[in-house]
């Protein structure tokens, strides 16, 4: 049950990012996870950490956006991970494939994303998703 509550919360945090998702940028395509499944994919593709779970609950509770970043044939290449200070965006993290440090270009790439995912939520209250959020969540571990 509480699988599916984060799944719903999920999905309802990235539908407010709906025109962002398999965004063309930089001869990349940037895809949004959409499922747990998700993360757990990006994460043995690229060897990283993002499949673990706390990606996907940081996710849920709206405290940072993971992005992956795909080749134009859709292969896994850059794993980045945005945070909030308020509602503007900072990229914690923009790694390839075992953690590289990704290339100048590709961070470029993930700012000016980021840059528009911060326009996307510009009339969002990210305070109070995360609030929202993390009140369902109790809820769900209460009644379990």
């Amino acid at each position: 049950r509480l699988r599916t509550l984060k799944e719903k919360l999920l999905v309802d945090f990235v539908s407010r990012l709906s025109s962002l998702d398999n965004y063309e940028i930089d001869g990349m395509v940037a895809k949004l996870p959409h499922s747990y499944s998700d993360f757990v994919v990006e994460g043995t593709n690229q060897k990283n950490c993002v499949g673990r779970g706390w990606y996907f609950d940081a996710m849920v509770e709206a405290k940072s956006i993971v992005v992956f970043l795909r080749t134009k044939a859709d292969q896994s290449y850059c794993t980045c991970e945005f945070t909030f200070n308020g509602n503007k965006i900072n990229l914690k993290q923009c790694s390839l494939l075992e953690n590289k440090k990704a290339p100048q270009n590709v961070v470029n790439a993930a700012k000016r994303y980021g840059e528009l995912i911060e326009c996307a939520l510009k009339d969002v209250n990210i305070q109070e998703i995360q609030h929202t959020n993390q009140l369902q969540l109790v809820s769900c571990h209460a009644a379990a």
